[in-house]
Order: C-alpha cells, then sequence, then structure tokens
C-alpha cells in the first residue's frame, strides 16, 4: 500500500481518525484534572574538589577528583541516607505510614527499610559531568513536604558523609592509642637493655675506646716487629766471633790496641832478628806484644759482654712488647665484642624508637581526623516549597493524549480499510485486477450543489467491488 493510496483511506475515513483523536485529547484532559498533583523542589550540593585535606594538606590526585562527584551522588542516593531521612522526621511512628507498609508487605522486613526504598523511588540525584555540583530532587504530595525532603536527604548526606569520615578515623585513633603504650614499652625495654649492658662490662662510649685501643694495638705491633728485628740481628751477631763483630770492629780503643799491637810485633819481629831471647830489648818487646795482646782481649771482651747484655735486653723486651702486644689484642677483641653488642642494642632502641614515633604520628592524626566536623561538601542551595507542581504536565498531557488518539485513530482506519477494502481509484483497480480501466463514473452526489466529486469511491459497482475484495481470482 502506498503512500497516496494511505492518505486517500484516512482522507475517506477521517471522521474515524478526528474521533479518535478527540477521545484521546479529553481522556488527557480528564486524566490532568483527575489524577492528583505532585510536587518537586530541588537543593544544591558543593563539592569543592581542589580542597586539601584539613589535616595532611595533601590534595587528591586528578584521576581520584573525576570520580569524587558521581561517587558523592551514589552516596545521596544510597539506602543508608534514606535511612537516616526516615528516623530524623521519625516517618516510622506514623500510623498510615504503618498501615500502608503492613499492606504492602504483610508485616514482614523492616519498616524503615521499606520506608527508606518508598523515598528513593521519588528522589532524583543528577551529578554535574563537567562541574562540582550535585543536584538533590524530591517528589511530594506538597510542595512544603517536598522541600523538607530534600533538605532532610542534604542533611543525612552530609552527616553520613561526615561519619564515613570520622567513624574509621575514630577506630583507628583507639587503635594507635593502645599501639602508643606497647610501643613506648619496647622502647623503654630496649633503653633498659642497652644501659645494663654498658653498666654490666663497664663501657660508655665504645667507640671512641675502640678507636684508642685499637691505635694503641697497630703501635705496640709497630714497636715489637722493630725490637724483635733488632733481636734477630743481636743473636745473628753473637754467633759470630769476638774479632769479627761490628761493635768490636767499630770501636775506637779497640782498633787503637789493634794499631799499637800491630807496630809492636812488627818491631819485635825485627829484634829477633838482631838480638838473642836473653837480651833485654828483646824481652822488653816481647812484655809489650804480650801485655797489647791482653789489653786488646780484655777490651774485646769487654765490647762481646755488652753485645751479649744488648742481646739480652733485646729478648726481654720483645717478650714484653709480646705480652703487651697480647694483653692488647685481647682488649681490643673484647671492646669490639662489646661494640657490636652495643649496636645491636642500639638498632633494637633505634627500631623501637621509629616504630613509637610512627605510631604516636599516626595516633595524633587520627585522633584529629576523629574529632573533625569539616568536609569539602557544603549545601549551595537549599530547597524551597515550589510554586507550580511538577506533575501533571496540562500541556504536555493534551500533546500527548491528541497525537496517542490520533495515532490509535490511523490505525483503526487502516485496519477496517483492511477487513472491508474499497474501490479508491483507478490505480487500485489496474494494480488489483490487472485489467485496464475504461472510464470513471462520478459521484451520485455530484450533481448536488456544493457536492464534492468522489469517483474514486465505485460502491455501485457491485461485481467490482466483489472482485476486489477477492484479489486471489482473476479473469481469464
Amino acid at each position: 500500500m502506498s503512500l497516496p493510496q494511505i492518505l486517500q483511506i484516512l482522507l475517506a475515513r477521517y471522521r474515524l481518525v478526528a474521533g479518535a483523536a478527540l477521545a484521546g485529547l479529553a481522556i488527557a484532559l480528564v486524566a490532568t484534572l483527575v489524577l492528583p498533583k505532585s510536587w518537586r523542589a530541588t537543593a544544591e550540593v558543593y563539592v569543592d574538589l581542589g580542597a586539601p585535606d584539613a589535616v595532611s594538606g595533601a590534595t587528591a590526585p586528578h584521576a581520584a577528583l573525576a570520580a569524587q562527584v558521581s561517587t558523592q551522588a551514589d552516596l545521596i542516593a544510597s539506602l543508608r541516607v534514606a535511612e537516616a531521612v526516615v528516623r530524623a522526621r521519625g516517618l516510622e511512628r506514623d500510623p498510615d505510614a504503618q498501615a500502608q507498609w503492613r499492606k504492602a508487605t504483610g508485616g514482614h522486613g523492616q519498616l524503615v527499610n521499606w520506608l527508606a526504598n518508598q523515598l528513593l523511588e521519588d528522589l532524583d540525584v543528577q551529578a554535574d559531568a563537567k562541574g562540582n555540583l550535585v543536584r538533590v530532587s524530591m517528589r511530594a504530595n506538597t510542595p512544603q513536604e517536598a522541600a523538607a525532603l530534600a533538605n532532610a536527604f542534604v542533611d543525612a548526606y552530609l552527616q553520613t558523609a561526615l561519619a564515613l569520615r570520622s567513624d574509621p578515623a575514630r577506630a583507628n585513633a583507639e587503635f594507635f592509642a593502645a599501639g602508643v603504650e606497647t610501643a613506648m614499652q619496647r622502647l623503654a625495654a630496649a633503653k633498659q637493655r642497652l644501659s645494663e649492658y654498658q653498666m654490666r662490662h663497664g663501657v660508655l662510649e665504645v667507640e671512641n675506646t675502640f678507636d684508642v685501643e685499637n691505635e694503641r694495638l697497630a703501635e705496640l705491633s709497630r714497636q715489637l716487629a722493630a725490637v724483635q728485628s733488632q733481636a734477630a740481628g743481636a743473636r745473628a751477631r753473637g754467633s759470630q766471633g769476638q774479632e769479627s763483630l761490628p761493635e768490636v770492629l767499630a770501636d775506637p780503643v779497640v782498633q787503637k790496641l789493634r794499631d799499637r799491637l800491630a807496630a809492636a810485633q812488627a818491631e819485635f819481629t825485627a829484634i829477633q832478628g838482631r838480638l838473642g831471647s836473653a837480651h833485654p830489648q828483646y824481652r822488653a818487646q816481647q812484655a809489650q806484644v804480650n801485655s797489647l795482646s791482653r789489653q786488646l782481649r780484655q777490651e774485646t771482651e769487654r765490647r762481646r759482654g755488652s753485645v751479649q747484655v744488648a742481646d739480652k735486653v733485646s729478648q726481654e723486651q720483645v717478650a714484653t712488647l709480646e705480652r703487651e702486644f697480647a694483653a692488647q689484642r685481647d682488649k681490643v677483641l673484647s671492646l669490639k665484642t662489646h661494640r657490636d653488642q652495643i649496636d645491636l642494642l642500639r638498632n633494637d632502641e633505634q627500631a623501637a624508637q621509629k616504630a613509637y614515633e610512627l605510631v604516636a604520628q599516626r595516633s595524633a592524626v587520627s585522633a584529629l581526623e576523629s574529632t573533625l566536623r569539616q568536609t569539602n561538601v557544603s549545601v549551595l542551595t537549599p530547597a524551597v516549597a515550589p510554586i507550580k507542581p511538577d506533575s501533571p504536565k496540562p500541556a504536555l498531557n493534551l500533546v500527548v493524549g491528541l497525537v496517542l488518539g490520533a495515532l490509535v485513530g490511523i490505525a483503526s482506519a487502516l485496519a477496517r480499510e483492511s477487513s472491508r477494502p474499497m474501490v479508491r481509484s483507478a490505480q487500485v483497480i489496474d494494480e488489483t485486477l490487472g485489467l485496464p480501466v475504461l472510464t470513471t463514473l462520478p459521484s451520485s452526489r455530484a450533481g448536488k450543489p456544493g457536492a464534492r466529486s468522489r469517483g474514486r469511491a465505485v460502491r455501485s459497482l457491485p461485481a467490482l467491488v466483489d472482485l476486489v475484495r477477492l484479489p486471489g481470482k482473476r479473469p481469464a
């Protein structure tokens, strides 16, 4: 069916379409007059996204700020806030509300929960997609009730938002308060262990003492090495002959005696070639040689004795330094052991100190947050009683009724045409029967004054109409 045919059908059955449209309009008018009026009040809440935290001073990252407004809108429309509104306004004590609850649920469930869900059905919360505003709209039977409920939702939301922040902080404050006492006891025990160890072993400034004693041990090690070197040299000299000792060879007295002895021996050798042994000069020279030899032996023995004494002294020095070095080494090792133990005790004390400071800081922050009575949310515009009702909307209802009635009329006209089709143009005959149209007859009312030609509907040809009603039959 083409659009011109549909228009012809609607034009032919305009009374049906107009009647349906008027009926829809009448129904909408009656509904507008009969339906009870409802009123909607709106409050605006401002969420300060850039406000720093009141305690820490930190600001939330940009990604968290973008979701904060929508989160606040979800919080306003939550069941917890709605239940707070019910309790704040005492709706659960209203006999009418109790009767409605028993009728709807048969007395099952909780009255406050049911009333909260009823309020949420009339609540509309919209978050500004690009701004910081949240609009809270409430519908009620009276303008005063709508404004009161909208403001009640805003107040309950503010209290809930504050409770969601302060309640965990209060629980944290109690937890950290107990933790502070425990941390303080651990710190005191660590300090006590360190003090007792220092007093028991008599070490206070172990670091300075260890450095001094360690330096003394190094000095004793150097002295011991030097004395051991001297003692080894003395032992090596002692194993040599008397005449080859460096001390003997380098002694000026010994050198002088050797020179005199050599000269006397040379002169005695010359006398032996000229004089006999009984000659007085021979005997005198021999006595001088013997005297010088005796003096040289005495001086050599004296120098060797001094070397032996020096060797003995060196050995005694080595033994003394070895004992002092061993004692100093033991002392340094003992100090090192004390230092290591004190370092462990001090590490325990420092760890306990850090734990105490951390717990004390968290306790102070939590205690401050638990007493905080401000949020980053404030009421921008409280709800006021509206002047005009929100529903019903007369103009919209009448337009909707007229449109729906017209649509129903059009559908009825098309349905009646489908059940009883009419031949309204030569085109229909051509398309339906497949026969050429020779001519059209004017309407029987064409000759009347003011009558409009209606040759489109051929009601005076029953056989043709029958053919149209039976489109399956085609002439042979």
